[in-house]
């Protein structure tokens, strides 16, 4: 049964739903295309965690999401993460096979 997450951010009720293993495919594929041309704040804002991220694991859109408040994304990325902490976990251990390997010193 898929683990869902009732809150509310300011007036409005949000469910958070934990993500199937093919959407987590297609979000992972949609970062990689994402870092090649992101939006820094909406990349950034909240550690861990993009707004299409949050967008794809709850009702609310990337719009609605710029109109609340850091505090409220922060628990909406809370929710996010205790609903998908397998996926979260994964990503976390991905992160430095993906990250640039260092210049390789050439001996003088």
């Amino acid at each position: 049964m898929r683990v869902e997450k009732k809150l509310t951010l300011g007036e409005r009720n949000v469910t958070v739903k934990e993500l199937t293993v093919a959407e987590v495919r297609a979000w992972m594929e949609s970062e990689q295309r994402r870092e090649e041309k992101g939006d820094l704040l909406r990349d950034m804002l909240i550690d861990g965690v993009s707004f299409a991220d949050m967008a794809r694991m709850s009702d609310l859109s990337i719009e609605e999401m710029e109109q609340l408040l850091p505090s409220e994304l922060q628990q909406l990325a809370d929710a996010c993460a205790e609903a998908n902490r397998v996926f979260f976990n994964l990503c976390a251990r991905v992160a430095p096979l993906r990250a640039p390997a260092p210049p390789i010193s050439q001996g003088t």
